[in-house]
């Protein structure tokens, strides 16, 4: 049976048995087909939460509701990358420096970031994201993986003032 020709969701197998006597035993078994790495949401800092200096960045991840192959809570890693660097892609992912989040749960994960030491002056933060006003919307790259190995990498954003501290 070709699982990667299967829609994702339950597939019910059925199986039949013969013996060199035309005896058969059936069965079936129902099975979850998950072709999806766990989802991310930013918690802190909200949208419009402006941050500068150490912060604890926070989020929550999923797998999918009718998977049941769950979250890899240690494989969950975050980076930040220069805008000139490659964004880190699950293709790319094996060639990308991650930091280890300092919480990491099946459904939660955290760390803490000292922005002013990472991004420093506004000539540094306009090397890692995109200037709107007197702040900078820096993405953070969250890379994920199930207990399947589905993995994935996920983007999240946050609003980073470099001025606030001074």
């Amino acid at each position: 049976v070709d699982l990667n020709a299967q829609t994702p969701g339950q597939v019910k197998l059925k199986i039949t048995a013969f013996d060199n006597v035309d005896l058969t035993t059936p069965n079936e078994k129902t099975i979850i087909v998950d072709k999806e790495a766990p989802t991310v949401a930013l918690s802190y800092p909200g949208t419009d939460d402006v941050v500068a200096g150490t912060v604890r960045i926070t989020g929550t991840i999923s797998d999918d509701a009718q998977a049941t192959s769950g979250v890899k809570s240690s494989s969950t890693k975050w980076t930040m990358r220069k805008m000139s660097e490659a964004a880190p892609t699950k293709d790319n992912a094996s060639t990308i420096t991650w930091n280890s989040m300092t919480v990491s749960t099946v459904g939660a994960w955290a760390f803490d970031c000292n922005l002013e030491t990472l991004l420093g002056n506004t000539t540094v933060a306009a090397q890692y994201g995109s200037q709107s006003g007197l702040y900078y919307k820096i993405p953070i790259y969250i890379f994920v993986e199930d207990e399947v190995g589905n993995v994935d990498v996920r983007k999240v954003e946050i609003v980073y003032n470099p001025e606030a501290t001074k």
